[in-house]
């Protein structure tokens, strides 16, 4: 699993759209901790979720909450985000968060 520690910043726009920072790097963290990714799944923006997957981006990466960009999907009960994590390969639903969460213990 990554550690916030090894990811280098970025800067992304995110406010119902998504401004890559760098469509080279999106395994990124901005001055708050979050990935694109992570941020798509918070603000429960399954189109952008699914666009980001389509991108080399690591969909494990826990945030700076120690959460992945899934629990976050469990975390506000988004079941379509949820339904597109959970299609997309890469995605891992026994993945432990940085916390020690296990997505399948979050929501029983």
């Amino acid at each position: 699993m990554s550690t916030k520690r090894y990811q280098p910043r970025c800067k992304f726009a995110f406010n119902g759209t998504f401004l890559p920072p760098n469509a080279s790097n999106l395994n990124c963290w901005d001055a708050a901790g979050n990935s694109p990714l992570s941020a798509a799944a918070q603000a429960g923006s399954g189109d952008i979720v699914e666009k980001i997957l389509t991108e080399k981006v690591d969909a494990n990466l826990a945030d700076g909450h120690g959460l992945t960009p899934l629990m976050w999907a469990i975390e506000k009960n988004d079941t379509e985000t949820l339904k597109i994590f959970l299609a997309a390969n890469g995605v891992d639903p026994n993945q432990k968060g940085e916390l020690s969460h296990k997505c399948t213990q979050m929501q029983s």
